[in-house]
């Protein structure tokens, strides 16, 4: 009888072992493979032609903020194979890269990027991660690029072994903030890359041309007005992605349209509410430089815009008399 009960529960450790998803030896699926990785193919990376990502918002922060934090990375074209047995290898993904808004410098490269691989066996498969990193510096700022590429193959279903990057995609379809998954993630670090509001950033589409359009037409005191072009996905949760794309200014008699990325800004708070936006404005409306408004108390309209000098300081203000935001057409 002894025997038997040790049997029996040697038998229960041996199936419930791994429960967690965190045993490296996995389980039969149903073809009985144990979601091993076996192939010996690699995965790719392709970037066409004008491929770029760009910092796009991070909850909480201002839009004068956001302005500050603004960066475009453009890549080299190619298509960049990246191996299922290697550790580490080099690779230069960045033909060019630009920082902070609204007058942009360039950086320069400290040296060849690197890549590193990490393999992850799942109980639903396994997912291979390759860690991009490189170091650049613009005049004496330093500037660092960290982007994750994942290929993951779960319950019998892979992800695309190759991820195509374009002037509007990044590799995959925009997703929220919270989205539980992604198989890319680009990030940026200024300086020391800690202070989350002054040296952090975001890469993501610098055109979200598959998102939702919304337009925002505000019509000052006077006649003048504000119309706002921008795309954005609603979040189920967290926060959307978001980016203003457009902007028709008409003040004191003259008109500006705007659509350079680095002269204009989005900022939100958590799930966006409490939308800001800024706006520079080359050449400038006499001693207006730039426009600045904000929704407050979660999506309650601005009551005012304020009037930016030549350091986009407030230096005035114009009352809002009607304050639309709405799907575009």
């Amino acid at each position: 009888m002894r025997l038997l009960l040790n049997l029996t529960l040697a038998a229960l450790v041996t199936c419930c072992n791994g429960i967690d998803g965190n045993d490296d030896r996995g389980f039969p699926d149903a073809d009985g493979d144990a979601g091993r990785d076996e192939s010996e193919e690699p995965f790719k990376l392709t970037f066409e032609n004008g491929a770029q990502t760009c910092a796009q918002f991070m909850i909480r922060r201002t839009a004068a903020e956001e302005l500050a934090l603004r960066g475009r990375l453009v890549f080299r074209p190619q298509t960049l194979s990246l191996p299922r047995d290697a550790d580490s290898f080099q690779a230069d993904l960045i033909d060019a890269v630009n920082l902070t808004g609204p007058d942009p410098f360039a950086a320069q490269p400290d040296g060849p990027g690197e890549i590193t691989h990490e393999y992850q066996q799942q109980v639903w498969g396994y997912i291979h991660y390759y860690t991009y990193t490189q170091a650049f510096h613009a005049g004496d700022r330093p500037f660092r690029v960290e982007a994750t590429f994942s290929f993951r193959y779960r319950d019998g279903i892979a992800d695309p072994e190759e991820l195509v990057f374009d002037a509007d995609q990044v590799g995959e379809e925009p997703q929220g903030y919270n989205a539980d998954y992604t198989q890319v993630s680009i990030l940026g670090f200024l300086d020391a890359g800690e202070d989350y509001l002054t040296e952090k950033q975001a890469y993501r589409s610098c055109t979200f041309n598959t998102l939702p359009s919304y337009r925002i037409t505000a019509t000052l005191d006077g006649g003048d007005s504000i119309v706002l072009y921008k795309r954005y996905l609603k979040p189920l949760m967290g926060s959307g992605p978001a980016a203003v794309v457009r902007t028709e200014i008409d003040l004191d008699g003259e008109q500006r349209v705007v659509e350079d990325y680095f002269h204009t800004a989005y900022a939100a708070d958590l799930h966006n509410f409490n939308e800001r936006y800024l706006v520079v404005l080359d050449p400038p409306v006499g001693a207006i430089h730039g426009v600045h408004f904000e929704e407050t108390n979660d999506n309650d309209p601005p009551t005012a815009v304020d009037l930016l000098d030549a350091d986009l300081a407030p230096a005035g203000q114009r009352n809002v008399t009607t304050y639309i935001d709405e799907e575009a057409p």
